[in-house]
């Protein structure tokens, strides 16, 4: 009895656990690694390994090699040098019946790399907004470089679009991952590893006032015939 009571009490106030965010799309290059490719600009598509969804990378240059190595906690990772500015990582997916969109990413360079990117988002795949702009890239070394075994959280990303409308329930949300630094060495390489991309759907919101009073209601009436 102590243990229905307590539930129509949350229920009626609206203090109701949701469920754990769902997967959408995760890349991990371990279940679909791209294959390696030497002086090539674009790459790509590589399919999500968990969801649905593809990964490309787009370099300026002709001269770009795509590798996989070691990734942060996992066996793979997307590498590419010959960097320029306005050049990118990209993912692709649906978010047709989601809300509350949050992605975290592992990232990190060379010591000739990269360090700064914008993380931007589109809907119709020609205008980008840059929801953060010139956040820092570590540089993988010691004593905290990647490996295969350990993750290191020095090196992990988020951007929370929970608040952003434009983004939910979209054909098709592209993430981009653009560099903005110049002056680059053609051998620094910048990598990213364990890209996730979270949400939630309209039915696990919590309850409004009016509808969670409704159902207290309902839940009272129950116990009430179920005592006579």
């Amino acid at each position: 009895m102590k243990k229905i009571s307590l539930l129509c009490f949350c229920y009626s106030c609206g203090i109701w656990a949701a469920p754990a965010a769902t997967v959408l799309a995760r890349w991990t290059f371990e279940v679909n690694p791209p294959p390696d490719a030497i002086d090539r600009a674009e790459l790509g598509p590589v399919e999500a390994d968990e969801g649905q969804g593809q990964a490309y990378g787009f370099h300026a240059a002709a001269t770009a090699d795509y590798s996989t190595p070691g990734g942060n906690g996992s066996a793979n990772s997307l590498s590419s040098n010959s960097w320029r500015p306005g050049d990118y990582y990209e993912f692709r997916l649906a978010t047709l019946q989601w809300e509350d969109i949050v992605v975290t990413w592992d990232q990190a360079r060379t010591s000739t790399g990269p360090g700064a990117f914008n993380f931007e988002y589109s809907t119709d795949g020609v205008t980008y907004v840059a929801f953060t702009t010139g956040y820092t890239v570590p540089v993988n070394a010691a004593p905290q470089a990647w490996s295969s075994s350990v993750r290191q959280p020095l090196f992990g990303f988020s951007a929370d679009l929970s608040g952003l409308a434009e983004v939910e329930h979209a054909a098709e949300l592209r993430l981009r991952l653009r560099q903005m630094e110049s002056g680059l060495l053609a051998t620094g390489a910048s990598r990213v590893d364990n890209f996730v991309v979270t949400a939630e759907t309209a039915a696990t919101a919590v309850p409004e006032p009016s509808a969670a009073a409704l159902g207290a209601v309902a839940v009272a009436a129950w116990l009430l015939r179920r005592r006579r």
